[in-house]
């Protein structure tokens, strides 16, 4: 399931078991030296983000 959220793209809710996990954005961002970046927020509200090459 997605949800749009303007100039930040679309959260993809991601499940287990039936059950919200948390949501990622669909805005993958290349940044300098190669690596890849996003952001997620946990079903707590909290925001995260990773970073590392794309594919890993």
């Amino acid at each position: 399931m997605t949800m749009p959220m303007d100039e930040m793209g679309d959260y993809q809710f991601i499940e287990a078991g039936g059950v919200a996990i948390g949501a990622i954005t669909q805005d993958v961002q290349e940044i300098p030296g190669g690596e890849f970046a996003f952001t997620a927020t946990d079903p707590s509200g909290a925001m995260l983000g990773f970073v590392g090459p794309k594919g890993a």
